[in-house]
Formats: structure tokens, C-alpha cells, sequence
């Protein structure tokens, strides 16, 4: 017997992922990059200071604007929206059977910032300018929707596209979203994630002012969650990751042990002490969790929980209090990636599924290369990975992924 009835009929699958980020572009570098001891950030200037950030390494830099140069209507794209498109264009292209015509093909792409480079170059613009005026197509360079329609638009999709906007929990519930027009039988496919390019001058500066980067910029590791520190260790980073999703028949899933399939997801909201904090329990990321494990389809522990953990000290424990009240003493294996990558708003969630999956192909534990706050013992075998996230204004939003053999014993 199942360990839940969501499994009676079909099954939401996870065909493949795609994504640029500090990690790379290729799938094997992506791994190798993710199972090295070594960071992936860089020095940058921002308004006359230096900070550590995680921006495009130079090869996946110059393989974009490839893409750009060769897609002549991204050159007045923001940078958001183009990283999404490559990504996109890359999924579909690596994807190893052929899509049916796209009209049932949903796009749901989020991002917490959205075209922030534009924005903030028409706004400076307009600034300067001496009789206040902005160019022609400010405004619909710069909405969120321009990410998710230029994507339709550049795949030749003409199913139902969706922007996405709830913080840094905007990825993983662009994917739930998409999870529900699948189920309700208005698409047949999937395309979700998000994208974000928050590396600018005026996004930085009001990460200063929220005090989140550590003023000693000449640590061995600059970005250290799950580590017990006195001050933030913040950092921020660049990335786009989508998945491709398809329902399956449990029939079809049955003849292939390898299919990695989406088991549950939950997601809760709470208000918040401030309207940048999050309480010491962590609530609503404990809720998030809890609805998660209550919807999942199989009865087989989480084997890791790849945690938001963006090395802020709050956030870090108030996560980290939320595991423990839901799980007891018997915690799953904990791991961040983001002190690989930095913390890349919207994008995070799905970066890490996309983790996640190469997680549960390589039968993989990743480890962090610093002494972290508590100690946590691996399990035998990777299976079953449950992803968190949790942004600004209180939402929180978790999802379970595993491999299909798991949830026929």
C-alpha cells in the first residue's frame, strides 16, 4: 500500500533541468564543480567597494553573450531575461525525446528582482535627464512578465505563460505552479524555474544597507551557512535554472527505476517579525516542511534537506530550530550550496532541485569544507531530497523529490 492516495493515477516526473550560474552551464561541470572543496565566487566592485559575489564564471559568460549576439532581440533584453532564455533554449534542446506541438507546453518562470539592470539604467536615465522622460519600451522591458513571455516567444510555445514574484521563494513555487496546471489537465508539460541577474549597483546597495555582507572580505570561505558565526556571511549571486515536468501513468514510471519524480510540496506564510526577519522557530518554513512530508507518496525517510541557509545568523538558526522541532533528534543530512554560489534570490530553489537530482543520479553527499553548527550523519543511500526556501514578507515554500524505485517498496 501507497503511503498516500496522490499516487492513484499518475505522476509528476522530472524529465530533465537546465541552468547557468557561478556552477556553470554543462551538466558535468556542473557536478564536478558542486562535488569540489573549493567556493565559486569572485571579487567585485560595487559603488566604490569590493564585494564577494557569485557571477558567471568568464567561459559561461562569454557563452551567453554568444547567445545574445546570435538572438538579435536579447541585445535589448535585460539580462534576466536572457539568462532564462539560454537556459530554456539549453533544456529543450537536451531533453532526449521530442516534444508534442508546445501549445501544451505551460511556462511558469519567476523572479524576486526581475529586469533589474534595465530597470535601474531607465530610472538613472530619467534622473538625468532634463525634461523627465524614459525611452519607448521602458515599461515593458522592465515588468516581471516580459521574463516568462520572451521565453514562449523564444521556444515558440503558445500554451499558457506565468511570471512568478514571492521573494526567494519565487523558484520553487513557479515550480508548484506548474505542478497545478499539469494536474488540472491544461498542460502536458512544463517548463519552470526562475531567473535572477541581481548583480548591480543599486541592488547592492541595498543588501549594504541591510548589513548582510561580513566587513572582512579576506576569508578563506565568504559565504558560510549552516556555520556558527557572530556576524552574517552573506553573499549575493546571479543564476537561472528551469526544469521540464511531465505527468506520467504509475505504469510507465513502474519500467524504470532511474525517473526522478516530484513526491510533494508545501507551502505556508506567516508574519513576519519585520519585514526583513524571520522568527527564531522558524515558523513558516516549519510549516512549509511539515505539509511537504504530510503530501509525500512514499514511506521512506527524507534522506537530505537542502536548506535556504543563506549564511545570514537568523536565518540560519531559525532554520535550522525548524528542522529539529519537525524532525526531533533524527535529522536528515543537512546541506547549503550557497556557499558555493551565493545566494541567488529567486533562482536558489530550483538550482537546487536541479542539485538535488544530480544528488540522487551520483547516489551523492555533498559536504561542507568548514566546521558547521551541528554534526550530521549521512545516510547509506541518497533517494529522497526535500528542498526549502523562504524570502522577505514571510513566505516559505518546500518541496520532496526522490527516485521513483522508492515509491514501489
Amino acid at each position: 500500500m501507497y503511503f498516500c492516495d496522490n499516487m492513484k493515477h499518475k505522476i509528476i516526473s522530472l524529465i530533465n533541468s537546465a541552468s547557468i550560474s557561478a556552477l556553470g552551464i554543462e551538466t558535468e561541470e556542473v557536478y564536478n564543480n558542486c562535488i569540489s572543496s573549493k567556493h565559486l565566487l569572485c571579487k567585485q566592485s560595487y559603488n566604490g567597494k569590493d564585494y564577494w559575489v557569485g557571477s558567471l564564471n568568464a567561459e559561461s559568460e562569454d557563452v551567453l553573450q554568444e547567445f545574445v549576439k546570435a538572438n538579435k532581440n536579447f541585445s535589448r533584453a535585460d539580462r534576466t531575461v536572457s539568462m532564462a532564455a539560454f537556459t530554456a533554449e539549453k533544456l529543450i534542446n537536451k531533453t532526449e525525446f521530442e516534444l508534442p506541438q508546445l501549445n501544451k507546453l505551460c511556462i511558469s518562470i519567476g523572479s524576486s528582482r526581475g529586469p533589474t539592470g534595465l530597470w535601474e539604467k531607465f530610472y538613472g536615465q530619467y534622473l538625468n535627464s532634463t525634461d523627465k522622460v524614459t525611452p519607448l519600451l521602458t515599461s515593458p522591458l522592465t515588468t516581471h512578465g516580459h521574463i516568462s513571455s520572451e521565453v514562449a516567444s523564444h521556444i515558440g510555445a503558445d500554451g499558457i505563460n506565468i511570471d512568478n514574484s514571492t521573494t526567494c521563494s519565487t523558484g520553487i513555487q513557479a515550480v508548484m505552479n506548474a505542478l497545478v496546471w499539469i494536474k488540472s489537465g491544461y498542460a502536458d508539460f512544463a517548463l519552470a524555474g526562475a531567473s535572477e541577474a541581481p548583480l548591480s549597483p543599486f541592488t547592492m546597495a541595498q543588501v549594504e544597507a541591510l548589513k548582510l555582507y561580513d566587513a572582512d572580505i579576506n576569508k578563506e570561505f565568504p559565504c558560510m551557512p549552516f556555520a556558527y558565526k557572530k556576524s552574517n556571511a552573506f553573499v549575493l549571486g546571479e543564476a537561472a535554472a528551469l526544469v521540464l515536468l511531465q505527468e506520467l501513468d504509475i505504469s510507465t514510471v513502474k519500467k524504470s527505476k532511474e525517473i526522478i519524480v516530484v513526491e510533494s510540496f508545501g507551502f505556508s506564510y506567516e508574519k513576519p517579525p519585520s519585514l526583513t526577519g524571520i522568527d527564531e522557530g522558524g515558523h513558516n518554513i516549519y510549516l512549509a516542511m511539515k505539509m511537504a512530508l504530510k503530501n509525500q507518496i512514499s514511506r521512506t525517510p527524507v534522506d537530505m534537506i537542502l536548506m535556504h541557509m543563506p549564511g545570514t545568523v537568523k536565518g540560519d538558526i531559525a532554520e535550522l530550530n525548524a528542522i529539529h522541532n519537525l524532525f526531533g533528534e533524527k535529522l536528515p543530512y543537512l546541506y547549503s550550496g550557497k556557499w558555493k554560489t551565493g545566494h541567488t534570490y529567486a533562482a536558489s530553489g530550483v538550482l537546487n532541485i536541479e542539485f538535488a537530482m544530480l544528488c540522487i543520479k551520483n547516489n551523492f553527499f555533498p559536504e561542507f569544507p568548514y566546521e558547521t553548527m551541528e554534526k550530521i550523519s549521512k545516510p547509506e543511500k541518497c533517494r529522497k531530497i526535500m528542498i526549502n526556501t523562504a524570502g522577505f514578507g514571510g513566505n516559505a515554500a518546500s518541496i520532496i523529490i526522490s527516485k521513483s524505485e522508492i515509491l514501489f517498496t
